[in-house]
């Protein structure tokens, strides 16, 4: 990670190295555009990798049965379903999804865990919950927002906030006998 104002990160974006693109594939439509690299994907198609990953690490586990991924207004859900046989290795189902969230927001250009240095997963009665954040550019980045999941200065803040924001919730049921 580049340390602040280093121009590391600004030299990799103007170079179309890094960062996210702030819409989706910027490619013009020109015979010569077909020939040139694409362009990064968008912000939200790199999010919905990060989920996407999360939920292929689900499906990779032999316990698990299946899990689907829905996107709806206030994120993206996760639902992973459990052999009744297996119910003893929930936790590990989602320790599985936490480290894999992870993972691939390390492997993404701009997904970031917000508060991935504090508590980047917040308990809830059936999994997880996690924030997720689009960073379009580290060297301006509020890392307190980045690794602790907030800013104390809220609109005052000089730095720039994660442009795109989710909330994903992961979820392991256990199968019931029919």
């Amino acid at each position: 990670r580049a340390p602040r104002g280093s121009g590391a990160v600004e030299e990799r974006a103007a170079s179309g190295g890094a960062g996210c693109a702030g819409g989706s594939w910027n490619a013009v439509a020109s015979a010569a555009a077909m020939d040139a690299k694409p362009q990064p994907l968008s912000a939200v198609g790199q999010l919905a990798l990060v989920v996407g990953a999360a939920a292929a690490a689900l499906e990779g586990l032999s316990f698990v049965v299946s899990a689907k991924t829905r996107q709806g207004p206030r994120g993206a859900s996760i639902v992973a379903q459990v052999r009744a046989e297996d119910a003893g290795s929930r936790e590990a189902a989602l320790e599985a999804a936490m480290e894999a969230l992870l993972r691939a927001a390390k492997a993404s250009t701009c997904v970031r865990v917000l508060g991935s240095k504090a508590q980047p997963f917040v308990s809830t009665p059936v999994g997880f919950a996690a924030h997720l954040g689009a960073v379009s550019n580290e060297g301006a980045a509020c890392w307190s927002m980045l690794d602790q999941g907030f800013c104390r200065r809220g609109c005052a803040c000089r730095w720039e906030h994660p442009v795109g924001q989710t909330m994903v919730n992961v979820m392991v049921q256990v199968e019931r006998h029919r």
